[in-house]
């Protein structure tokens, strides 16, 4: 095949690929060359800085996170779509600063280790651990993150709380909404559509609801209203069934 041949290949299937054609699709193509903030430090003056990643962060995963988000709280447009950025962001900072925490564990795992005299070799790792945590417990950096994770966690509450209310009061406005249907003469009106919310509750209450029993009543004819609403009141919780005779004629 000749060099002419494979470029003219070459374009017939790049003219055939146009890119992603949904909006989720169009923006995970956005972040194709997002993957991590390892090798940033070069290009840290160029690159404006982010608002939750930091320097060695994985941006990838917190799109990926941002993502999720976006699908549980069901953001529906960009109002909605920004309260979950900050929630993002705040969840983000607070696995970080788990993280740092850790490693300052960790740190001082190291550092105590070797001045130890256990009493038990089994209780070793116990007791190192325990001096770990007496050597951060007075830092005041691990107590300011334990601040900062305990507000973060309280702010997440009250923007998930806010969103909640958005998207009970201002619904965002569906594709299918902002379409004016067309109007004919002849078009006969939509039957209005019932929550189905509020059905079920309804149809578990009638079907929870006992029956009454029923009680046959012998009466003599004529049944009259002012007969059956004194019966009713008798027997408020039964189901009455009115049995009407005649009277039997007196001798002569």
């Amino acid at each position: 095949m000749s060099k002419e041949e494979r470029a003219k290949i070459a374009r017939e299937n790049g003219a055939k690929s146009r890119g992603p054609k949904t909006k989720s699709g169009k923006e995970k193509s956005r972040r194709n060359a997002i993957k991590h903030g390892e090798r940033a430090e070069a290009l840290k003056l160029l690159v404006p800085p982010h608002s939750a990643c930091m320097l060695h962060d994985e941006r990838l995963a917190y799109y990926e996170l941002f993502d999720r988000n976006v699908i549980k709280y069901r953001a529906a447009d960009e109002c909605e779509k920004e309260l979950v950025r900050e929630i993002t962001s705040l969840q983000w900072t607070n696995g970080r600063n788990r993280a740092v925490v850790n490693a300052m564990l960790n740190r001082e795992l190291l550092r105590t280790a070797p001045a130890l005299r256990p009493t038990d070799e089994s209780t070793f790792k116990i007791d190192n651990t325990v001096a770990a945590y007496e050597g951060v417990a007075t830092n005041p950096v691990v107590r300011q993150l334990h601040l900062e994770y305990r507000d973060n966690v309280r702010l997440i509450g009250t923007l998930e709380r806010r969103l909640i209310k958005i998207q009970k009061h201002w619904p965002a406005e569906t594709a299918e909404q902002t379409e004016k249907p067309e109007t004919t003469e002849n078009t006969a009106p939509e039957p209005a559509k019932t929550d189905e919310r509020t059905e079920q509750p309804e149809l578990e209450n009638r079907q929870n609801k006992p029956k009454k029993r029923k009680k046959i009543v012998n009466v003599t004819a004529p049944l009259t209203p002012e007969k059956i609403r004194l019966y009713q009141q008798v027997f408020p919780n039964r189901d009455l069934e009115f049995n009407v005779f005649e009277p039997e004629p007196k001798a002569a």
